[in-house]
């Protein structure tokens, strides 16, 4: 009897040993090649622009409607993605932005700041009822607004930084 419950725990092993051996394998073989280190430095080095921009210009005295930011900009499959939610008397909506980042053609800065696109396409958005999960494609726009900075002389240079950080992203992408 001992010997073949020796046997049995050393065809156990091996075969689970197979079995993890060969998911590893598989799973090693399926995945996309990592993002290089260019990509991953210039996506974080935008992203945390547009949060540091996000925290400090809050205060909106226009009346485009920017809603809170509930999920931070984030880059999924090269697109900037932003989750915004806004109030009204009789419901909660969440709204999802996404541009693809070559899609990106200028920065515009009048009051807000923000990202325009190569067409009315450039922006997808989609909206969800009381609930974040469930998202239904609504509209396309042209422009995404990131914050309202107001009419101060630094929105020039923010601008322009912002433009620099999009360029860098656009140009590692490319490689």
């Amino acid at each position: 009897m001992p010997q073949s419950f020796k046997t049995q725990a050393t065809i156990f092993f091996r075969l689970s040993f197979c079995l993890l051996f060969t998911f590893f394998l598989l799973t090693a073989y399926t995945q996309t090649p990592a993002k290089n280190k260019q990509q991953q430095k210039a996506e974080q080095a935008l992203l945390k622009y547009l949060h540091k921009l996000c925290t400090d210009f809050t205060k909106n005295e226009m009346p485009i409607e920017l809603g809170t930011i509930t999920k931070p900009f984030r880059i999924e499959q090269e697109s900037l993605v932003l989750v915004r939610r806004f109030e009204t008397d009789s419901a909660v909506l969440f709204q999802k932005y996404i541009m693809p980042v070559s899609e990106i053609t200028d920065v515009f800065f009048d009051y807000y700041i923000g990202f325009e696109g190569t067409s009315y396409q450039s922006v997808s958005t989609a909206i969800a009822k009381g609930n974040e999960q469930q998202y239904n494609k609504s509209n396309s726009l042209l422009l995404l607004h990131v914050a309202p900075v107001g009419d101060i002389e630094e929105g020039y240079t923010i601008q322009t930084k912002l433009l620099s950080l999009v360029k860098a992203l656009q140009e590692a992408y490319k490689k």
